[in-house]
């Protein structure tokens, strides 16, 4: 038989239960510790208690989450701190990666990563067809600048070997 307690003390344990569910335990493992008769009591209890409870705004939870991550910055940063006047370089690099870790999460979290529009204005002033006549007429130009300097080498230049 399930212990009789008032009111408050069975929500408190339901909310218990929740936590420790919420931490991985089992069904049974949480029926056992609170004194539930099965498993399917403990479940029961914990879903009155999530039933209960007003769901958190999108505002509320970006709110309590930027909190717990600017005090585990702060901490962190107090970490930095007594390892860099230590010279503890072993502890300080591992510490200044998860607070950069943590300033990225609050970025994300905030929308401060978003990035920036930018507007780009082309103007085309020539149609395609003109492009690439002009690109065709510069191909032969260049062209006929190659080949003028190779017509002056088919001179046949005589000469005559000394022997000596």
């Amino acid at each position: 038989m399930a212990p009789l307690m008032p009111h408050r003390e069975s929500r408190a344990r339901a909310e218990q239960a929740f936590r420790l569910r919420s931490l991985g335990y089992t069904w049974q493992a949480v029926a056992d510790h609170f004194g539930y008769r099965s498993c399917g009591a403990a479940q029961t209890a914990v879903n009155r208690h999530l039933d209960r409870q007003l769901p958190e705004t999108v505002e509320g939870a970006r709110k309590s989450a930027t909190e717990r991550l600017q005090i585990s910055a702060q901490i962190l940063a107090e970490r930095i701190f007594e390892a860099r006047a230590a010279g503890d370089d072993d502890r300080l690099v591992p510490l200044m990666r998860e607070l950069r870790n943590t300033t990225s999460e609050m970025t994300r979290l905030n929308g401060l990563n978003v990035p920036v529009a930018q507007q780009v204005d082309v103007n085309v002033q020539h149609s395609a067809t003109a492009i690439i006549d002009r690109m065709e007429a510069a191909l032969l130009e260049l062209t006929a600048r190659q080949q003028q300097p190779h017509a002056a080498l088919g001179s046949v230049i005589e000469g005559e070997v000394i022997e000596g």
